[in-house]
């Protein structure tokens, strides 16, 4: 979740170094030399992005899924062993 901005002119700091020092919940975003420079806002509650999207509305339900069919559900062996190696790719570390 994205906490809070911060807002660089182009060429000022290195972003990518400035990106990885400051975390997941910050957001660095460069304006143009010269420009105005933008106002900084904090939001009032955290901006979700796409990722919490993809973690609540399809990971973890498509997770739940493949355990419900590998634990309670009859299958064949071959059927069994591509949903393993589905699960053991996109669930297990």
């Amino acid at each position: 979740m994205i906490k809070t901005f911060i807002f660089v002119e182009d060429g000022s700091v290195d972003v990518d170094d400035l990106t990885k020092s400051v975390g997941n919940d910050v957001k660095v975003i460069t304006y143009r030399q010269g420009a105005t420079m933008p106002t900084i806002h904090q939001p009032q509650e955290p901006v979700r992005d796409c990722f919490d999207y993809q973690e609540q509305r399809i990971f973890k339900p498509t997770q739940a899924a493949l355990n419900e069919v590998l634990s309670n559900c009859k299958i064949s062996k071959k059927v069994r062993a591509i949903l393993d190696n589905l699960y053991s790719d996109y669930f297990c570390d």
